[in-house]
């Protein structure tokens, strides 16, 4: 791989790293109270948004720059998306009847997020509810922007 290769690398272990800061950031100043809130978010419950923008000429092949700006310095033209990020985990249980149950939460985390779906599964009488973090959730992206990006 060429120098040029190597820059690319490392643009993207960069952008990678600054969306992981950003997600820790946001999720940790919405626990304590702090931030802005989300009008798209009629449940009032603290939100993680993700935004990326990408240029029109080809989908990026590794999720885009995380800014308009830093798109449009390497491309013509760009458009910004954010996404509202929460987890969706489902706790299955047997009901007293002996059928199958499942009971569904959602939430910003994963673990508390799959904790209160197997509460809701042990409160509703079922027996034998389990949840797993990481078998039983799955992220959901909701579309919360779009927009052209303006160059200054």
């Amino acid at each position: 791989m060429g120098a040029e290769g190597e820059i690319v690398k490392r643009e993207i272990i960069y952008t990678y790293l600054l969306l992981v800061m950003i997600a820790v950031a946001t999720v940790t100043s919405r626990s304590f109270g702090m931030g802005s809130s989300n009008p798209t978010n009629p449940s009032k419950r603290p939100s993680v948004i993700v935004c990326s923008a990408s240029d029109d000429g080809w989908e990026e092949h590794w999720g885009g720059h995380s800014t308009c700006g830093e798109c449009l310095s390497k491309h013509g033209g760009c458009a910004e998306k954010c996404s509202e990020v929460s987890y969706s985990c489902k706790a299955k249980g047997t009901a007293p009847n002996g059928e199958s149950i499942s009971k569904e939460a959602i939430g910003i985390d994963r673990y508390q997020t799959a904790d209160e779906a197997l509460q809701r599964c042990q409160a509703s009488g079922a027996s034998n509810c389990s949840a797993s973090a990481h078998s039983d959730c799955s992220e959901v992206y909701n579309e919360v922007s779009r927009k052209r990006c303006q160059s200054k």
